[in-house]
């Protein structure tokens, strides 16, 4: 009973749908560019990249200690001075749009909040205190 009930499902999907297939391009779109003049050192390129709900585009190239603030037009609007000199770990924005930047060595976790232009550290000791301050619930 229960093959014969899949079956038909399997059977009643595979005759509603239909898989049209559409030549597509690959394009490619720059939203815009970052000059490698503000990465000094940068032979090899490591990258980090988070966007807030407002659009703000924070970036951080391991061989500089700061992290740029990018409107979508490319304009940096901000940056931040970052207390270590080893490579970011992780970044991204909570759920208020503050921006959580933890270090390569996982000693600590910098919030940075943008309503003030105020860099907090946090000592980081398990991998949940990252998650709790990202998310409140």
């Amino acid at each position: 009973m229960k093959y014969r009930i899949a079956r038909s499902i399997c059977l009643l999907l595979l005759l509603s749908t239909s898989v049209i297939a559409q030549d597509g391009r690959l394009t490619r779109f720059d939203l815009f560019t970052i000059p490698t003049s503000k990465f000094t050192n940068a032979a090899g390129y490591s990258f980090k990249i988070a966007v807030d709900s407002k659009e703000r585009i924070a970036f951080n190239a391991c061989s500089s200690p700061f992290v740029f603030i990018y409107d979508t037009s490319g304009v940096q609007i901000d940056s931040i001075a970052l207390g270590f000199s080893a490579c970011v770990r992780s970044l991204e924005f909570d759920e208020d749009d503050n921006l959580l930047i933890m270090d390569n060595d996982e000693r600590n976790i910098y919030r940075y909040i943008f309503k003030y232009k105020k860099l907090e550290t946090k000592p980081y000791q398990k991998p949940e205190d990252w998650f709790n301050l990202l998310s409140k619930y």
